[in-house]
């Protein structure tokens, strides 16, 4: 059974934002090579037991998410009574690694606001027919207003 590959590609892809790790810790973490992880970063399927894991370290990784990719990465990779976060998920012992990291303060949500008219009207794309002849438009200027080029002699 093959998974989706949108939806792999963007969950590698959280899953390396958010954890901070290498390709190589990636690798190392699901137990293939790191051409592996390469490949389902750009879209190819993963089998159903590499999605199940995938789910499983996603989740604890967003449980765990310390607002930034260092800050995330460090608790993975601290060592406490002798192994770390890290090695805990290598191991599949996804439950004892949640409980190790305990729960992060997760990523700040930007709070948008609406643009004002002016905004929004500098915004606009050009009309048509100012855009229509672009192409032809000037872009240099008028000759003799530049400087000449000179050689420079190797001494």
């Amino acid at each position: 059974m093959e998974i989706e590959t949108g939806t792999t590609r963007k969950a590698v892809s959280e899953l390396r934002r958010i954890s901070g790790l290498t390709w190589e810790q990636l690798a190392a973490l699901f137990g293939v090579s790191r051409r592996s992880v390469h490949f389902w970063a750009s879209g190819k399927p993963l089998n159903a037991a590499n999605h199940e894991r995938r789910m499983h370290v996603l989740d604890v990784v967003r449980h765990a998410d310390r607002g930034t990719a260092r800050g995330t990465r460090a608790a993975l990779l601290e060592v406490r009574e002798g192994t770390t976060a890290l090695e805990m998920l290598t191991d599949q012992r996804f439950e004892e690694a949640r409980t190790a990291l305990g729960r992060g303060r997760a990523r700040p949500v930007p709070v948008l606001t609406q643009l004002s008219e002016a905004a929004r009207t500098a915004r606009r794309p050009l009309p048509l027919d100012e855009l229509y002849n672009a192409k032809s438009d000037r872009v240099h200027r008028e000759l003799g207003r530049g400087r000449a080029a000179r050689t420079a002699r190797g001494q």
